[in-house]
């Protein structure tokens, strides 16, 4: 939870200043050390398309924002 808690604080702290974040999906990795194998590839598909779909959404915010 320490983790949750921390990202509500600063997701709170950004919104004083007018920085973009992206409210969902959140990304909370559970059991991480089990999602990595050598040299940090990242080990199940799902996870690879769960982490890059956020991403994208990141970077439509930012592209937005950019233009505004």
């Amino acid at each position: 939870m320490g983790g949750y808690s921390s990202q509500k604080n600063l997701r709170l702290a950004l919104s004083y200043f007018d920085m973009p974040t992206v409210g969902q999906p959140e990304v909370f990795l559970s059991q991480s050390p089990e999602l990595f194998a050598e040299g940090d590839t990242i080990v199940r598909e799902s996870t690879v398309t769960f982490l890059q779909n956020y991403v994208d959404r990141f970077v439509r915010v930012i592209e937005g924002r950019s233009r505004s």
